[in-house]
């Protein structure tokens, strides 16, 4: 009978300490240590991550999971609610912290590459380059992300996506501006 009040409280303990460690504080810090703006708060259940935009100005930023794992830069306009990330069931376990995307451009491409292919970016403004593709991320089957660090916030620039670096995707160049999110579906 012992045995089961103490296997019964130890349970009850570890729902108490997981439900109380599901969500993270208004100010989390960012990577580098400087702190995410007070403004910006999340909340973590089971199933998703939710983040709210209290600044008077639009914040781009990221989860960071406990695991290390990196999540996609998100834009919230102030007083914008949105799903940011996967809960603490998740693959990537609960979050550790957000950090600003500063300098960081990202590019959501909706194209299925086919198995075994790959989606690069090109463009002209350092870190692009005309002449080689920067790789990009398969996060589902037509889903790629292109993240350009180093593009000051604000800058215009001109970009094209390509399949295996060798194939243009056809039509104009695509305008992209530094610290931004930017969804296209190109043709080739």
């Amino acid at each position: 009978m012992k045995f089961r009040f103490t296997m019964a409280a130890a349970v009850a303990g570890l729902v108490v300490a997981a439900l109380l460690g599901a969500a993270g504080p208004a100010g989390a810090r960012s990577a580098s240590g400087t702190p995410v703006p007070a403004c910006l708060t999340y909340g973590q259940d089971w199933r998703y991550t939710m983040a709210t935009n209290g600044c008077a100005e639009r914040l781009t930023f990221r989860i960071v999971y406990q695991d290390g794992e990196r999540g996609t830069c998100v834009s919230l306009a102030p007083g914008q609610t949105s799903t940011v990330g996967s809960g603490h069931i998740g693959p990537h376990g609960r979050v550790d912290h957000l950090e600003l995307c500063a300098g960081d451009s990202t590019v959501f491409v909706r194209h299925d590459a086919g198995f075994g292919n790959a989606i690069t970016i090109r463009g002209d403004v350092p870190p692009l380059s005309w002449h080689s593709g920067l790789p990009c991320v398969n996060r589902a089957a037509d889903l790629w992300e292109c993240t350009v660090t180093g593009i000051p916030d604000g800058q215009r620039f001109a970009y094209k996506v390509l399949l295996n670096d060798r194939v243009w995707s056809t039509g104009a160049d695509h305008t992209g501006t530094g610290g931004g999110v930017h969804h296209i579906q190109p043709a080739f």
